[in-house]
């Protein structure tokens, strides 16, 4: 049995759930053993045509100040061929659910979810609970010790990268975090789950 292909994954959009979301940048960096293979790193960036609302105060992209970078489809095609790593369930639905849109042959995502693993722990579940949410920056500081600067808007590129180490982290500790893997039949909205599943600043 071949080895999976492995690649820390993430993607802004212009909401987290519903049939109206539309992915605006995505990022790809592939996993090689215990490293993050860093000249591998893809990105894109899609500037929407309508108003993302709220969102833009994540990502920071809207159509008036944002410009194409790369081929998004292209970009999807490709992470649609990794077993993908992610923070959270919903880039890989969100994955799932544009490439439909675009009309792009991907039937089924597979991937590795580390907030989920993360939150199996009913300490730090209970705790994410409270606080309405486990953000990627708090897992950076709690699991690789790490002060992420702060920035004003999310990065997928940087986003990716974080989400890859902890995963590393997580595997050179013992830890086996498990894989999903969802297809078009599947409810997207059944995959998109929990408020604090989201990106938080």
């Amino acid at each position: 049995m071949m080895p999976k292909r492995l690649a820390a994954f993430d993607v802004e959009a212009t909401c987290i759930r519903g049939p109206s979301c539309k992915i605006v940048s995505a990022a790809l960096v592939e996993i090689r053993g215990d490293e993050l293979v860093l000249d591998s790193i893809r990105c894109a960036v899609e500037p929407p045509s309508v108003s993302v609302g709220r969102t833009a105060l994540v990502h920071g992209i809207t159509g008036a100040n944002a410009t194409r970078l790369g081929s998004l489809s292209s970009l999807l095609a490709e992470a649609a061929t990794y077993t993908l790593v992610t923070y959270g369930d919903h880039d890989a639905a969100l994955l799932l659910q544009e490439a439909e849109r675009r009309g792009l042959p991907i039937n089924k995502v597979c991937f590795i979810d580390v907030l989920s693993y993360l939150l199996s722990n009913p300490s730090r579940r209970y705790q994410a609970m409270r606080r309405g949410g486990y953000p990627l920056e708090e897992a950076i500081r709690e699991i690789l010790g790490i002060s992420p600067p702060e920035t004003r808007f999310h990065d997928p590129i940087v986003d990716a990268v974080y989400v890859g180490l902890l995963y590393i982290k997580l595997r050179k500790r013992g830890d086996e975090p498990k894989t999903t893997c969802i297809t078009k039949r599947r409810s997207l909205f059944s995959v998109i789950t929990g408020f604090f599943r989201g990106k938080k600043h």
